[in-house]
Parts: C-alpha cells; sequence; structure tokens
C-alpha cells in the first residue's frame, strides 16, 4: 500500500472513530436529559401530591388514635408512625386488611404503651405530622381488675351469627377468689375488649363447675376469635345474666305472660315445684293436644335446638309429657317422655295432632324429679333427646322436612307435669370449641 492510500484509510478510521464517539457522547446526552426530565417530573409530583396530602389527629381514646384524612389524595397506614414523648412506640391499624385511607375518611392505629398521658406526634407521608396531648388506656371495661380472653374456634365449616356457646369455669380454669361469691361481676366482651356480649348463667358453683351461655355475634367458617371475661369488681354490681337478651326464646316462667291455653287445657304459673327460682309452668287438666302455647319473639326456621326441664308428679292424668314447637296452624315437632313404655317421644304434629316416634329402647323412668328434654331440628333430620343428671338416656331420630317454620312454643300433651327453663338457641352439626387463656390480665 503507498503512503497516499495508507493517508485515506487513516482518515476514515478517525472519521469512524469521531462518529463513533459523537454518538456515544449523543446517546449518554439523551440518557441525562432523560433522568433529568424524570427527577425533574417526580419532584413536581412530590410536590403536588405533598401539596394535596393532609392529615390530623381528629381523636385519642383508650388506645386508639384517630388519623383524618383531609387531604385530596389516598393515604397508606404504612407511611404512619407514631412517637409519644418523642419515643417511637408499637401503632398497628384497627382494620389490617384494609390499610389505604381515602380522602374525607378516617384511619384507627392502635398503639402499645404503659397507660398514662401524653404528647401524641403522628407523622406521616411527604414529612408531614401532627401532635395532641391526650390519655392513652388499653382497651378495658371499667369496674373490672380483671381479665381472660377466650378463644371461640369455629368446627362445622359454617358462618355463624349470633350464635350460643356455653363455657364451663371449673376450679382449674378459674379463680373463684377473685369474683363476687354469686358471680354477679362476671361481663363478656366481644374482640373489641370493650363491646359487652349478652350472656346467661344457668349454673354458678364456686366450688365446682359453673356453666355460662354466651351470644357470639359472628364467627367465621373454620376460623378462631377471642373474646375477653372481665371479672373482680370489688364494688356491688347487679348481674347482667339475661337469658331472653341471649337465647332465640326463654321463658323461666318466672314472669307469666304471653301464655294461651288450647283446647280443654289447662297451663298455669306454680310455686309448688320449681327448677330453679319460684316458678314454673303446670299443666293440670285434658291430655294432648290440649294444653297452652306461647308465642316466639320471631318465626324460626330449622338449625335450631329446644331444650327445657320436665317434672312429672302422677300418672292420673296420661302418660305422656310432650312439648314442642309449631306454626300458627298447629304443624311442627315435638319432644317427651312417654311414662308407661319408658321411651322418649318424638312428635310430629299436623294441625296440632301428634304423630309420636319411640325409639327401639328403653330407659329410666324419672317421676317427682327434673328431667331435661331436648329437641334438635337441622336441615333433614329431628332429633329428641330425654337427658337426667347431665347423661342422654335416651333418643330417637326422624328424617322429616315437612317443617320449617315455627311460631310457638307448646305444652301439651298428658296433665299433672311442670315445665321450666325453656331455652332455644341455634344449632350447628360441630359445635364450636373454647379454650380460657391462662394469661390473667390486670387493669
Amino acid at each position: 500500500m503507498d503512503k497516499g492510500s495508507a493517508a485515506i484509510l487513516v482518515s476514515i478510521l478517525l472519521i469512524l472513530i469521531s462518529l463513533s464517539v459523537a454518538a456515544l457522547f449523543f446517546a449518554w446526552g439523551q440518557r441525562v436529559n432523560k433522568t433529568f426530565k424524570e427527577s425533574t417530573e417526580n419532584i413536581v409530583n412530590e410536590k403536588i401530591m405533598q401539596s394535596k396530602a393532609g392529615f390530623f389527629i381528629a381523636t385519642i381514646a383508650e388506645n386508639k388514635i384517630a388519623i383524618k384524612n383531609n387531604g385530596e389524595v389516598p393515604l397508606n397506614a404504612s407511611n404512619f408512625q407514631v412517637y409519644l414523648n418523642d419515643t417511637l412506640v408499637p401503632a398497628t391499624p384497627e382494620n389490617p386488611s384494609n390499610t389505604e385511607v381515602s380522602p374525607g375518611d378516617m384511619l384507627y392505629l392502635v398503639v402499645s404503651a404503659p397507660d398514662g398521658n401524653y404528647t401524641v406526634r403522628v407523622s406521616g407521608p411527604y414529612g408531614k405530622f401532627d401532635e395532641l396531648f391526650g390519655e392513652i388506656a388499653k382497651a378495658w371495661l371499667s369496674g373490672f381488675d380483671y381479665r381472660r380472653n377466650i378463644t371461640i374456634t369455629e368446627k362445622s365449616g359454617n358462618d355463624l351469627t349470633n350464635y350460643q356457646i356455653l363455657i364451663t369455669l371449673t376450679t382449674s380454669n378459674f379463680d373463684y377468689s377473685k369474683t363476687q361469691s354469686d358471680g354477679s361481676d362476671i361481663r363478656f366482651t366481644d374482640s373489641d375488649k370493650t363491646t359487652r356480649l349478652s350472656y346467661w348463667i344457668e349454673d354458678w358453683n364456686p366450688v365446682g363447675d359453673s356453666k355460662i351461655w354466651v351470644e357470639i355475634p359472628s364467627l367465621s367458617a373454620s376460623s378462631s376469635k377471642d373474646i375477653y371475661m372481665y371479672y373482680g369488681n370489688t364494688t356491688p354490681v347487679s348481674s347482667e345474666s339475661n337469658g331472653t337478651k341471649t337465647f332465640l326464646f326463654f321463658d323461666d316462667m318466672e314472669t307469666w305472660n304471653g301464655w294461651s291455653q288450647y283446647g280443654s287445657g289447662k297451663v298455669t304459673q306454680s310455686s309448688t315445684q320449681k327448677y330453679e327460682g319460684v316458678y314454673s309452668a303446670y299443666k293440670s287438666t285434658a291430655n294432648d293436644p290440649n294444653g297452652a302455647y306461647k308465642f316466639l319473639p320471631s318465626t324460626l326456621g330449622r338449625n335450631i335446638i329446644m331444650e327445657a326441664y320436665i317434672d312429672r308428679t302422677s300418672l292420673a292424668g296420661g302418660d305422656s309429657d310432650r312439648i314442642g314447637l309449631i306454626d300458627d296452624s298447629g304443624n311442627g315437632y315435638g319432644s317427651g317422655y312417654n311414662h308407661a313404655s319408658y321411651k322418649t317421644i318424638l312428635d310430629n304434629r299436623t294441625g296440632y295432632s301428634g304423630t309420636s316416634y319411640y325409639p327401639s329402647t328403653t330407659s329410666t323412668d324419672h317421676q317427682n324429679t327434673w328431667y331435661e328434654s331436648k329437641l334438635i331440628i337441622n336441615s333433614t333430620h329431628v332429633t329428641a333427646e330425654t337427658w337426667y343428671g347431665g347423661v342422654k338416656e335416651g333418643s330417637v331420630t326422624l328424617s322429616d322436612t315437612s317443617h320449617s317454620s315455627f311460631t310457638r312454643f307448646y305444652i301439651f300433651g298428658g296433665y299433672y307435669y311442670y315445665v321450666d327453663l325453656v331455652r332455644i338457641r341455634k344449632y350447628t352439626s360441630s359445635e364450636p370449641t373454647y379454650a380460657i387463656s391462662t394469661n390473667e390480665e390486670t387493669r
């Protein structure tokens, strides 16, 4: 290659290199320009969001801080921190499944801290904050010294609402010395620790087992939730045990109202015999289907249990005790006992007249003493049971779906027998279980 050709080749290479370098600088410049533009846009957007975002501490109640979104953009709970007297403390959303707060809505943060008065500082997004002086105190039912959580677990795979569950206190799982001798200072609350739950004390025994029915407002299928039992009020308080508020239907016969005689039957309030309290209902004339009935507070469907105590004092007025549930036309089901055949009775009634079904086996006849009669109506079957001393002694089951609406509780059958403590509650195939915590919290 002569010198002229070489010079040309070198010139071409220099041109190519210059073009490559220029292209690289151009691409770099483009990237820098893009980054600068994006950064500028981000800063502008940040400033816009900052100008639109806003919040303030609305209230401080117990251990809960209410934060109001008074801005124009949504806020997220994860962007907030809580300081009490300049010390960062744990704070969690009251509803962990809903952490975004729309404009105009409220966010509730639950803090963990000793009771006391604090300067509460809430630090939020975009460097914003608010302060308020107030008292922090853990959620607690006023007037009570102790509480324990009770974990309720759903076992049937169904969502339950307003469900009655039996909780048994014993000397092993509960310290009776910290309550009033009659249990009048027992209270139950929902999982928020302050919403009171209806309950009824079936039996209180400070040296043994105490049975308490509690109505649970809601329990999701196959899940668990905590409720709370409070006790230890040294100031004399009246018991809030209330069967009417706890069950679908409750009648302890202490107040006599709402009863209608049917046919030639006669059912009256009596103080001669009683399972508890002062009075019971007494059927004194005419055989089945004569008797009396009482309207339920509301129409009930299936998946319920009826329970009542019965005391037969004489067989001069027929053999059978028969109680149960019917509609306004006298159609329904019942349970009881036949003292001649020594068998549990299951009634299937149409137009008040009943067809009785019996088990193949007999059970012990109980007269001049109280036994418990149960009627279980689930979605496909009806079962009558006889219990004595906490032991099931007889039962009979019928596959039948003829009746699904009940408006009255009845007392029919023979006569010279007493009925007391009638309860109707909800039913599910597998009852929820409970576990009383060994951890006793103090106020």
